[in-house]
């Protein structure tokens, strides 16, 4: 899961994301692991990755797009390495 979550912030680079846990029938062990596991594992996962991505929040930018300039530069250089 983790892999997919990175290639979503690399290529959206959103400045929220949401996640949604329990769809479906699970029991009340799987709903607590599962909670778990995103508060131990997912969610801080996803903070490094937004940190070594240098992506920001949608409060820490003005712009609407939720990408600060400082952020799409370091992108398009990016794209144009991998090129």
């Amino acid at each position: 899961m983790l892999p997919k979550v990175k290639h979503v912030l690399e290529y959206l680079r959103p400045g929220t994301a949401f996640f949604w846990d329990g769809d479906g029938d699970m029991t009340h062990e799987d709903q607590v692991r599962s909670m778990r596991l995103y508060g131990q594992e997912l969610i801080p996962a996803v903070k490094e990755m937004a940190k070594e991505l240098d992506l920001k929040s949608s409060f820490e930018t003005n712009d609407g797009t939720g990408v600060s300039p400082v952020a799409w530069a370091k992108t398009k250089e990016r794209q144009k390495a991998k090129a």
